[in-house]
């Protein structure tokens, strides 16, 4: 999977029709791919406080504005 200006991903399309939907909060797997670390890495980072997050019931979510304002613009607009 490759992040460029040129093509969209799959995550970057999914990140376009969830914001038009006020999504605030990606997967620990969307995270592992947009950083294209592996999903064990990013779920080892979450539980050491490196990437930030939020749990909603069972659920893990890390919250767009947070992550972006720590890893960057790793999607472009």
């Amino acid at each position: 999977m490759s992040i460029t200006s040129t093509g969209a991903s799959d995550v970057e399309r999914r990140f376009r029709r969830q914001r038009r939907g006020r999504a605030v909060g990606y997967t620990v797997d969307e995270v592992a791919e947009m950083l294209r670390i592996g999903r064990n890495a990013a779920y080892d980072l979450v539980a050491r406080g490196e990437i930030p997050s939020v749990k909603v019931g069972r659920l893990l979510r890390v919250p767009v504005r947070p992550f972006h304002e720590k890893f960057g613009d790793v999607l472009p607009d």
